[in-house]
């Protein structure tokens, strides 16, 4: 009988696979975007697939961190 994959350990960091914040699919890494309004800029930090990433710093106002 075949069931789901068993989880990897929570304790080995380089068996983790992170997940986009958007939209669920493995991330390309995290990604520092700027978000510049008239109220001011914020910096947020957020795991990204590339498409993810690619979409946000196409908007207007957002742009990736140096």
């Amino acid at each position: 009988m075949s069931g789901p994959e068993p989880s990897r350990s929570e304790s080995d960091p380089g068996a983790r696979t992170e997940w986009c914040t958007h939209c669920g699919d493995p991330a390309f890494g995290r990604v520092s975007l700027v978000f510049e309004r008239e109220s001011g800029s914020r910096e947020i930090d957020l795991w990204l697939c590339g498409r993810c990433m690619d979409s946000f710093t196409a908007e207007p106002g957002v742009r990736l961190a140096e």
